[in-house]
């Protein structure tokens, strides 16, 4: 079937008792874990409605933007309870436990079989530093619309977390990095060429923190950027980083890099 609001609102039942299930399951120490995605998830979803919705989308696909939401992350919750991190690198891929959940509990049936191939594919790529430039329009546009949704809700759910102090959850969010006192030279080269960050620039949490604001090159959809702007997420990062040279010049061009992107749209 295609998706519509009742539909929307199935998945979003569904999603509600399997994260709820992880969380009441959990031992004291993972529970904050499991609590943090379903948070993060939700959020995700509201973002994708908004973003689809100010893309003007047609309901049809306002909602299935939604039901993407829903279920991009479902492999987040197997993955924690298993090797009690969120670190693919030292656990598995989030993206790719997601899809075999998809699959494992037959979660696609109710759509339709363009629908469906949509989803997975959405999912898939969700956590991947690109997309295939080859992707139908219409695949690309629904994955790049997640990934927009995705990047937007990261940022608030680690300015929400570096907000407790509690150095045990920031941790978990941030890899369990060393501090670190300033940027890798290797990324302000990268951000200075306009490209988003790559994994292997990461020596600490500060190449992390300026890792993901070089998502900034990296939205597909101008009003993704403008909800960026609009949430003052570069502002709000500022107390975080140590007040170095390289770090003022990193954060001057990605606001650079914003302030024209906004201006052309």
């Amino acid at each position: 079937m295609s998706a519509s609001a009742s539909l929307f609102q199935d998945y979003h039942d569904w999603f509600i008792r399997y994260a709820n299930r992880y969380i009441e399951q959990a031992n004291e120490q993972d529970r904050p874990g499991f609590e943090l995605k379903l948070t993060h998830t939700l959020n995700v979803v509201k973002e994708s409605l908004w973003l689809a919705g100010h893309s003007r989308l047609p309901a049809a696909d306002q909602h299935l933007s939604g039901i993407i939401g829903l279920l991009h992350d479902v492999g987040r919750f197997p993955q924690f309870s298993q090797y009690h991190t969120f670190n693919d690198r030292l656990s598995c891929n989030h993206a790719a436990a997601s899809l075999a959940v998809l699959r494992e509990q037959r979660l696609l049936d109710r759509l339709v079989p363009s629908d469906q191939q949509l989803v997975r594919t959405a999912v898939v790529w969700h956590n991947q530093k690109d997309l295939p430039a080859a992707l139908p329009a219409r695949l690309f546009q629904f994955a790049g619309l997640v990934r927009d949704a995705d990047k937007l809700d990261i940022f608030r759910t680690l300015l929400a977390e570096y907000a407790t102090h509690d150095r045990s959850r920031i941790l978990t969010v941030d890899l369990d990095l060393p501090d670190g006192e300033d940027c890798s030279p290797g990324l302000l080269q990268t951000i200075a060429a306009g490209q988003m960050g790559d994994a292997r620039d990461v020596h600490s949490r500060v190449d992390l923190h300026l890792i993901r604001l070089s998502w900034v090159f990296a939205f597909h959809n101008s009003v993704a950027l403008r909800r960026f702007h609009e949430h003052a997420y570069l502002e709000q990062y500022r107390p975080y980083l140590p007040n170095t040279a390289r770090i003022e010049k990193a954060l001057r061009l990605l606001q650079q890099h914003v302030d024209k992107a906004l201006k052309t749209a």
